[in-house]
């Protein structure tokens, strides 16, 4: 802002040792900040104090706003007086009913279409339509997008997708089949698309392609990967813990963790008590959101996310058409999960195995030397566990040994440490 020193030194009314702020400039200053109040054109927001920049919209809150003005003070006042009055009536000056009074701000959000989708990254919008991506300059939009929406990566459209490491991977859990990796591309375009004009609402089941029962559960086939992982990259998710699912009506906590620019809800690895039919009034009419201690949410069904499961075994459900229209199911091929039983390795002459006791912590997921640690003339090695203990993460460090007392290694995720005979130990992320 230009003359920004002047404006702020022009807050202050000085009459010798007296010194008064000028609140009607103060809001004014604030307003030409970029601050307002969100109106009523997206309810979630609505009478939310927010920053605008650059058609980027952020949710503020007056403590916030509080620190900022105040460094900005601190930053192009030299007058310590002026900057100690402030400080001493901040609470006053920056209070809920004076930020009631600053003017109201249009929330009019970029939404995708039916034919176009958006994927906001820091160098700008990526607009996809059916035969072409481009990015959009925020300061040329003509409607705002909310920062926390923005994935903090730059992009460039100029790549082949057949050339990344994520399309090998979708053919591997698609069994290399053409026509199922074409039903994948279809779902996952469906998830990360926020239109629902077409009122055909699906919940998107994946499932594990040898499915277990109550009694046994087949993991390792990738469906966290695919969607805590490999999806919120572009989108926003809330994951519900399926194995402790109690039902939606026992639970009207259930949806804490949704906010209002969550864009997929997860229910990861449910369990038997789960049923697809407390879902399809969320599918269909609309999220409301209790928040323990806070106010509740109601997500109209064109701003709700949408809905996603992931299951080891068969999904609860009654059977028939209505279930039937409301659902999607695909099954992921088990190329993660080896049968060790099956195996032919040899260590005192091949190498040796090592196995995680959590389904889907990814051990191995990156293995490298890490030289001679305990200096014993052997070679250590550092295996990586990135999703084990609900994505914390884990290092397993191996130290090395004789090629006589090599042996397969299960690392239990529950040990802080590995067992001694093993000769190793273990660093868990926090």
């Amino acid at each position: 802002m230009e003359n920004l020193k002047e404006k702020l030194t022009d807050l202050f009314n000085i009459e010798g040792t007296k010194i008064e702020i000028k609140r009607i400039e103060l809001l004014e200053l604030l307003n030409n900040l970029g601050y307002g109040i969100a109106d009523n054109s997206y309810k979630p927001l609505q009478d939310r104090l927010i920053k605008q920049e650059s058609n980027v919209l952020t949710t503020v809150s007056t403590k916030d706003l509080s620190r900022s003005f105040l460094n900005l003070l601190k930053e192009n006042i030299d007058d310590k007086r002026l900057v100690e009055k402030f400080l001493r009536g901040i609470g006053n000056y920056i209070s809920g009913k004076t930020i009631e009074q600053l003017p109201e701000v249009k929330v009019n959000l970029l939404k995708d279409t039916r034919d176009k989708a958006y994927f906001p990254f820091f160098n700008g919008v990526v607009e996809v339509s059916a035969d072409k991506m481009k990015i959009l300059k925020y300061e040329k939009l003509n409607k705002k997008v909310l920062k926390s929406a923005i994935i903090n990566k730059e992009v460039d459209v100029n790549f082949s997708y057949q050339d990344g490491q994520f399309y090998e991977f979708c053919k591997l859990i698609c069994g290399n089949n053409s026509q199922k990796l074409l039903s994948l591309q279809t779902i996952i375009g469906y998830l990360v698309h926020n239109n629902k004009e077409s009122k055909e609402n699906k919940i998107a089941i994946f499932y594990d392609k040898k499915i277990g029962n109550k009694s046994e559960a087949h993991g390792g086939t990738g469906k966290t990967l695919l969607i805590n992982e490999a999806i919120r990259q572009l989108r926003n998710i809330a994951v519900i813990d399926g194995k402790n699912y109690t039902g939606t009506k026992s639970n009207k906590f259930l949806y804490q963790n949704v906010e209002h620019d969550t864009q997929i809800i997860l229910f990861d690895d449910v369990c038997e008590a789960f049923n697809l039919q407390d879902l399809f009034a969320t599918s269909t009419s609309g999220i409301s959101t209790e928040k323990k201690n806070k106010q509740s949410v109601y997500l109209k069904d064109e701003d709700a996310p949408k809905l996603a499961v992931t299951s080891n075994q068969p999904v609860k459900m009654k059977h028939g058409s209505s279930s039937q229209r409301r659902k999607i199911d695909f099954y992921l091929e088990n190329f993660t999960n080896i049968d060790l039983k099956k195996t032919t390795l040899n260590p005192t002459t091949s190498g040796f195995t090592i196995t995680s006791l959590e389904k889907e912590s990814a051990v191995g997921w990156s293995v490298g030397t890490a030289g001679d640690l305990n200096k014993d003339g052997y070679d250590d090695i550092i295996v990586g566990a990135p999703f084990e203990n609900i994505n914390k993460g884990a290092v397993y460090v191996i130290l090395g040994r004789k090629k006589s007392e090599m042996r397969d290694i299960s690392v239990n995720p529950r040990l802080t440490s590995l067992d001694p005979a093993l000769r190793g130990f273990k660093i868990s992320g926090k």
